[in-house]
């Protein structure tokens, strides 16, 4: 046995948060914590910010036009710095860490020869406001470019023979005279106008200085080499690139075409900054090359060498862009069933849910997404900024909850089934037999009381011969589906009780079967000491015959920060015989079996694809050692065995592949409230020669393996159709068929109605034959 209970292991993570998630500051704050619309690290070190991936996916299908097009959307002149840039981008490339480099470059060039017609530029509407350029090289001709989009009118001043400056002196194979003719022919669509100078000089300066508003200086024409001194300005300040009052410098010190380009860029939105009056520096922290957070997973992909490309041989462009692995993250959305259903990644969920939280009117459409996660944490395992969808999704129906904005009927059926374990007729907490007091306290949880009752009688039984000092026994629930329906106020109170009850035994160690109880207890109520049952277990192990069987092991995802337990698992599993395969989601990187944080209560639907693609995952045969994950999983036609069905073969079940798992086991299998209440029964009567005070409504009723079927789906329980019949009984309130004779009464308990379709038929006694039954999410007043 441990040396020490797990009292105080962890850190309780706290969902009583000050901010609430309708502030836009919280809604900031998990919003950072993804980073999937973070540009790719090519895109970042792009100094213009060429949308690569883009550009790289209309590469990859063949589609020239459009490859240019997301070009010419961030890039002057396409035509010819698509040609001549010197691709800063590929340094950066993800796939240099996998093995080569993407050729950015060469695919741009393709790009523009593949599809040389030059695209049409809308400006905006004119402003009929002139600015001077002094100079006619690439960084002028980009001021140009991008200051006639905004509606100015550039008028630029060159000598003759300079313009295009430096570009000029780029070879024709790799820059053709034409492509720079077409460059001046866009420009001219552009409103900018050219006037020829004779000379660039210090007068000329002036004098445009005082005629135009605003001038800019492009440094990287032949006449300007000199640079800023040779006119008797200052150098350009940096991110404004301003040298004087209303004079703006680029092309200065540059080596690259992409930096004069740049220059030109960062110098313009100065230009249109100034004319307009506002801040030169303010929000341009991102403007040029920066560091992007967003993460590209390469683990797995396969290698593959960078090949030549060959503009005039489209598969080799084709097959160089197919290279580019598109980065984005959504590292949670690969592994989750959940977060792939709603077609986005979770900062794009984020501002849904915000949004849905701040309808005064209207539909509330993501009311289905907050209702339907597990709340498992795969994705906060997975995600490099540990955004959690789960805490996100239950924050949002606290919310919900404290607003009166939670539908009641979302999780109506988890909630009367927490209601039922801890009733007088399931609830049970004593010493053990013949004691007073109880070192341990034995808790196996609702849900394997609930599936399998013989077993935790037998368990219960192992405990109390093998543990040295008395173990009591506490059949209760812990509260979690009042919690995952966002009942906060509700959850408190019950956890208030709880650990009340534990106090008033003596302040025992739980032993706790299941990681759901323990999860609550080591978040909520770190005072109290629990241990698992399973490394209880393997220091007092029961004998049992080893079996030559393989499974893949299922973890449940409560176990998923919970290390010695699952360790303990496995050895227990080895002690038995079997051999075990690791699923590529395990241990803590285990998915959901689609019954936690009320998704099967929420989205039935959404659940059973969810426990499916879990199996599906799983190779062969299923060894779990959760009683949901078991009947979850078993619904997928898999087998699926749960582990104290080897540790205690006396009291193991034959595995049966579950109608709904909420309810049954297996054809003919009774609920798992009834089950509880009889367990309660059995072990009043066995331990403690005590006679329990049993409620049961034991009315004769049929129902056809088919209906049995429907209403298993549908979450009707026979206690539901036997409150109808009674509600039918009492009042006298129900619908005849004169035809067929068959009877319709409709019950609302609670948020939900039920209607339940019968005949009576009598031998030798009445039996209430059941031929349909269904619910609605509403509260019907009156029939």
């Amino acid at each position: 046995m441990p040396d020490q209970p797990h009292a105080n292991r962890w850190t309780p993570f706290s969902f009583h948060k000050k901010e609430r998630l309708m502030e836009q500051q919280t809604l900031r704050a998990w919003e950072q914590r993804c980073t999937q619309e973070e540009p790719p690290k090519c895109q970042a070190a792009c100094p213009l910010h060429v949308d690569v991936r883009a550009f790289m996916a209309a590469m990859q299908q063949g589609k020239w036009k459009e490859a240019r097009a997301v070009l010419a959307r961030t890039m002057p002149l396409p035509g010819v710095l698509g040609l001549v840039c010197e691709q800063p981008c590929q340094t950066s490339c993800r796939r240099a860490d996998l093995d080569e480099a993407l050729r950015i470059g060469d695919l741009e060039r393709a790009a523009i020869r593949l599809f040389p017609q030059r695209e049409a530029i809308r400006p905006l509407p004119a402003k009929n406001v002139q600015v001077a350029i002094l100079g006619a090289g690439l960084s002028a001709l980009t001021c140009a470019w991008d200051l006639g989009k905004k509606g100015y009118t550039p008028v630029l001043h060159a000598p003759a023979g300079e313009w295009g400056g430096l570009l000029r002196d780029i070879p024709e194979d790799l820059l053709p005279s034409q492509a720079l003719e077409d460059a001046f022919a866009q420009l001219a669509g552009l409103r900018v106008q050219r006037v020829e100078a004779p000379a660039l000089n210090r007068a000329l300066l002036d004098q445009l200085s005082a005629k135009f508003s605003v001038v800019y200086v492009g440094l990287d024409t032949p006449s300007l080499a000199g640079g800023p001194a040779s006119l008797g300005l200052e150098p350009p300040a940096a991110v404004t690139w301003q040298s004087a009052e209303n004079t703006f410098c680029g092309g200065f010190q540059t080596r690259t075409c992409i930096d004069a380009a740049f220059q030109g860029r960062m110098a313009a939105v100065s230009m249109d900054r100034f004319l307009q009056k506002v801040s030169l520096t303010a929000a341009r922290d991102r403007e040029g090359p920066f560091e992007t957070t967003l993460f590209t997973s390469i683990e797995g992909l396969p290698t593959q060498a960078a090949a030549p490309v060959v503009w005039q041989d489209a598969d080799t462009v084709r097959a160089e862009a197919g290279r580019c692995l598109l980065c984005e993250c959504k590292e949670c959305v690969k592994v989750c069933v959940y977060l792939e259903q709603f077609k986005g990644y979770p900062k794009k969920y984020a501002r849904e849910l915000y949004n849905n939280l701040s309808i005064i009117q209207g539909l509330r459409k993501a009311n289905t997404m907050i209702e339907s996660c597990s709340g498992c944490g795969l994705c906060e395992a997975v995600c490099p900024g540990d955004f959690h969808m789960g805490r996100l999704c239950l924050e949002a129906r606290q919310e919900m909850v404290r607003t009166n904005k939670m539908p009641g009927s979302a999780y109506d059926f988890a909630v009367r089934d927490f209601e039922a374990s801890v009733s007088d007729q399931a609830a049970l907490l004593r010493h053990a037999p013949g004691a007073d007091s109880s070192a341990y306290l034995f808790m196996p949880g609702c849900q394997l009381a609930g599936s399998s009752p013989a077993m935790v009688q037998r368990v219960y039984g192992h405990l109390r011969d093998r543990l040295p000092e008395p173990a009591g026994l506490l059949l209760s629930c812990c509260g979690a589906p009042v919690k995952w329906a966002g009942q906060q106020a509700r959850f408190d109170a019950h956890l208030q009780a709880l650990e009340q009850s534990i106090i008033a035994m003596g302040s025992p160690t739980i032993i706790a079967a299941c990681t759901t109880c323990i999860d609550t207890f080591r978040e909520h109520l770190p005072a109290v000491k629990w241990i698992s049952m399973w490394e209880i277990l393997e220091t007092h192990p029961p004998e049992a015959a080893p079996v030559n069987r393989s499974f893949s092991l299922h973890d449940p995802c409560t176990a998923r920060h919970l290390e010695p337990v699952r360790g303990a698992v496995r050895r227990l599993a080895d002690r038995c015989g079997l051999a075990l395969h690791e699923p590529r989601l395990s241990g803590e990187l285990t998915e959901c079996c689609g019954f936690g944080g009320g998704m099967e209560s929420a989205n039935p639907a959404l659940a059973d694809t969810v426990a499916r693609t879990r199996a599906s995952r799983c190779e062969g045969d299923i060894l779990a050692w959760c009683a949901m994950c078991r009947d979850s999983l078993s619904r997928s036609g898999k087998t699926v065995h749960h582990l104290l069905d080897f540790l205690f073969p006396e009291a193991a079940e034959a595995p049966v592949c579950a109608t709904c798992s909420y309810i049954r086991r297996g054809p003919g299998g009774p609920d798992r409230q009834e089950n509880r209440r009889r367990l309660k029964r059995d072990l009043l009567a066995e331990l403690w020669q005590e006679r329990a005070a049993m409620h049961e409504d034991t009315s004769p009723v049929q129902l056809a393996p088919e209906v049995r079927d429907m209403v298993d789906q549908r979450r009707i329980l026979l206690s539901d159709i036997r409150a109808a019949l009674r509600h039918a009984r009492e009042t006298g309130r129900e619908l005849t068929n004169q035809e067929t004779g068959r009877r319709l009464v409709c019950h609302a308990p609670g948020t939900v109605t039920y209607w339940v379709e019968y005949s009576i038929e009598t031998t030798h006694m009445a039996v209430y034959r059941i031929h349909r039954a269904w619910s609605h999410r509403m509260a019907i007043s009156e029939v």
